[in-house]
């Protein structure tokens, strides 16, 4: 036993140097490959991102000059369309057909719209249709898709009657998604969008011919007999509410400026379909903003 004892432990001195020498060469491997792969991995992700820096800063440049390009077409157009909004002296440069003609035909899409989808969408398609679009949907379908999809099939049509017959329709189905926005307000009261335009169509002749062509004189005095025509209308059948008063007054002002407008486009010899879908969906802006801001979830009680 004595002698076992010293050979057992010289074995297992030996076993012990054998690991301890192999140890440190394990260790130094592994350092090694994790180093390597840390190293892979920054110059990786360095590479990402120097590749997303430059597609931003290309995103950037590329949004930069759009941005750029839509200025320099839209800024000029804005400012044609402002000096002919707000430039009252000289004279009156729209023709009584084409004044009559825009006036009158936008009564007829005015009476569609109100009259007849209106109250269709809403007492008929109005729950239905907020399962599947909301108010949201139904605005952005009647104040921008509609009117956007329009101005771009217009200019197409040959005939009159079939721009008409367009202009119709887009106001048609203008009235049914206002339907879904408004059917669940409710107004004291509220004056009728074609009569205004109405007074204007016929007014213009009248005025061009009795006053002579100042387009000063001719707006303020046909502006003026469409607010008092509608406050009389209104303080005799319906009363004079505070929605009625601010809806004459957004009514004429869409007319107004739209008169404007005729002396400009015609003056350049243009067509006036584009100028009567821009006074529909104004006019229907103003109703459905009104009712927006002033209507009641509730039927008004009558006394």
């Amino acid at each position: 036993m004595a002698d076992i004892a010293p050979q057992q432990l010289q074995n297992a001195q030996v076993q012990t140097e054998g690991a301890t020498g192999n140890a440190p060469q394990g260790i130094q491997s592994s350092t090694s490959d994790f180093t390597d792969f840390a190293m892979q991995y920054r110059h990786e992700l360095t590479d990402v991102a120097e590749s997303i820096r430059q597609r931003a800063v290309a995103s950037q440049q590329e949004i930069s000059a759009t941005i750029n390009s839509m200025q320099t077409f839209i800024e000029p157009k804005t400012q044609k369309i402002y000096k002919a909004v707000t430039t009252l002296k000289g004279p009156s440069e729209a023709t009584p057909r084409g004044v009559v003609q825009t006036f009158l035909w936008t009564s007829v899409t005015l009476s569609v719209a109100m009259l007849v989808a209106i109250p269709i969408g809403t007492f008929v398609l109005s729950p239905l249709t907020n399962v599947f679009i909301g108010k949201m949907g139904a605005m952005l379908l009647a104040y921008v898709a509609l009117p956007i999809a329009a101005s771009y099939a217009l200019p197409k049509f040959v005939s009159e009657q079939e721009a008409r017959f367009h202009l119709l329709l887009v106001a048609a189905l203008q009235g049914l998604m206002i339907s879904f926005v408004v059917h669940d307000s409710y107004l004291i009261s509220q004056p009728l969008a074609a009569l205004t335009t109405l007074i204007f169509a016929v007014a213009y002749p009248v005025t061009l011919s009795t006053m002579g062509a100042s387009r000063a004189t001719q707006l303020f005095t046909i502006a003026g007999a469409a607010i008092g025509i509608n406050a009389i209308i209104g303080f005799v059948m319906v009363g004079l509410s505070a929605s009625y008063i601010l809806m004459t007054l957004g009514y004429t002002f869409t007319a107004a400026t739209t008169l404007q407008l005729l002396h400009h486009t015609q003056a350049e010899n243009q067509g006036t379909h584009q100028i009567q879908l821009v006074l529909l969906t104004s006019s229907l802006l103003v109703h459905g903003a009104i009712h927006l801001l002033m209507g009641s979830p509730a039927p008004p009680q009558t006394q």
